[in-house]
Parts: structure tokens; C-alpha cells; sequence
């Protein structure tokens, strides 16, 4: 599987946090407003934004922090004198 660059995952997550917050501002302005359909509409974009955004938090992690397999046991055989 190809590997992602970690910078470019960290980018984008930072992006998606700004776009739901954006879109949390912007559900709430509609449903004042007026408009609760578009507001529902936004908050599940911004859902969306939000669970995309923790997915490429914990791709970014895993790839950085890849766990490593312990050495083999070797077994130590004592010599006589």
C-alpha cells in the first residue's frame, strides 16, 4: 500500500477542521434565520467534515507511530570450562 505523506495529512485535517467550523457557523445562521432544512443540511456536511478530518488524524498518527515487531528470542546456549 502506498504511504501517504504525513505533512500533507496534517494539512488537510487542519483544513477540515476550518470547514466545520465554518459550517457550524453557517447551520446556525440558517436555522435563525430561518431556513432549519439547510441548517440540518450544513450540520450534517459539517458532521461529515468533522468525522473525514478525525479519519486522516488517526491515518497521519498510525503511519508516523508505526509499531515495530520485537526482535526474535535467541537462545543462549552457556559454555563449559
Amino acid at each position: 500500500m502506498q504511504q501517504l505523506d504525513p505533512l500533507r495529512l496534517k494539512k488537510l485535517a487542519e483544513s477540515l477542521a476550518i470547514a466545520f467550523y465554518v459550517l457550524m457557523g453557517l447551520a446556525f445562521l440558517t436555522a435563525v434565520l430561518g431556513s432549519p432544512g439547510t441548517g440540518l443540511l450544513l450540520l450534517i456536511l459539517g458532521a461529515c467534515a468533522h468525522l473525514v478530518r478525525v479519519w486522516f488524524e488517526d491515518l497521519g498518527r498510525s503511519q508516523v507511530q508505526a509499531p515495530r515487531r520485537p526482535a526474535p528470542a535467541r537462545s543462549v546456549r552457556q559454555r563449559r570450562i
